[in-house]
């Protein structure tokens, strides 16, 4: 009986796909990284198991301006795939807007514990109690967008205790790369 339980388990497990599934995958997958800005020698080590925050916008913007998503992952490059429906795993809140793309991602946190209470700060600042007493008049409107985000990051990086660690911001596209400089 156990037996039986743990071979109905590892069935459960793998997913079979037919031939035509698979090749769809792969060709959606190969269009996906062919398009994916390359990361930088320097940003190497992102590819690693390394916690690391980071923000999303769908590759459609026209169509959703404001869409925007901000998650913690040790592997960039999967997580990617998780989103976009290549790979199992992935936010429920993001299978309506595929396919997404990285804006940023920020790395460098001490500890895993680190990095989800800054991924937490990033995703609903006005809830943290540091930031609010450091930027009280950023509550007045609602704001969405991945310009609204990139702003909430440079907040973020001055306030204790994230301005102490030794954080560095990839920007994974060199649009929202010159646009974050110009702020």
């Amino acid at each position: 009986m156990l037996v039986e339980q743990l071979q109905g388990l590892d069935r459960h497990e793998h997913t079979e796909y037919s031939v035509e599934q698979r090749e769809v995958r792969a060709a959606r997958e190969r269009t996906h990284f062919a398009n994916m800005p390359r990361l930088s020698d320097e940003a190497e080590p992102y590819m690693g198991r390394v916690w690391g925050c980071y923000l999303l916008r769908p590759q459609d913007s026209a169509r959703f301006p404001r869409a925007t998503y901000v998650g913690f992952t040790v592997n960039p490059h999967r997580r990617i795939r998780q989103h976009n429906g290549l790979i199992q795993g992935g936010a429920r809140s993001t299978r309506m807007r595929r396919p997404w793309e990285f804006v940023c991602i920020v790395s460098g946190f001490p500890s895993k514990v680190a990095a989800l209470q800054f991924e937490r700060v990033w995703q609903k600042p006005l809830l943290s109690r540091r930031y609010k007493e450091s930027y009280p008049s950023v509550g007045a409107k609602k704001q969405f967008g991945h310009a609204y985000k990139i702003k909430i990051l440079h907040d973020i990086l001055t306030i204790l205790p994230f301005s102490q660690w030794p954080l560095r911001v990839t920007f994974l596209n060199e649009e929202y790369r010159k646009y974050a400089l110009s702020k």
